[in-house]
């Protein structure tokens, strides 16, 4: 993900505003997050907001009311953003899953032996 990539077309925020110094961080972490962030994005499963409020919240433990002093807006909104990031990306991997295993997916993902299995594969 590029750092200069904007965040929010209203706050005109990029990446690099947001993230916190990634030079102590001597594992790839940083990288894997920012990668799949990058990719929900690019493929319109999270909106920018989603992705800010998700990273800010899940990643670098800020609350809520931290995040809102931030970002500039209430923070029922970016309670609102979070929850809905949450929602978009459960209900897309769900529906991989059923198109994956069909209607007993559910059984799939509990079988001791194919849960490796089905969570190796995603």
């Amino acid at each position: 993900m590029a750092l200069d990539a904007t965040v929010s077309r209203q706050s005109k925020r990029t990446w690099a505003d947001v993230i916190p110094d990634q030079r102590n961080h001597a594992d790839s972490t940083y990288e894997r997050v920012f990668q799949w962030l990058d990719e929900w994005q690019r493929t319109k499963i999270l909106k920018p907001a989603q992705a800010e409020a998700l990273y800010l919240h899940a990643v670098e433990m800020q609350t809520y009311q931290e995040i809102s002093s931030f970002v500039g807006c209430d923070y029922t909104t970016v309670l609102y953003h979070y929850n809905q990031a949450i929602k978009r990306l459960r209900d897309f991997y769900l529906d991989r899953l059923q198109q994956e295993y069909g209607e007993d997916w559910i059984y799939v993902l509990c079988s001791p032996c194919s849960e490796r299995k089905v969570v190796e594969e995603i």
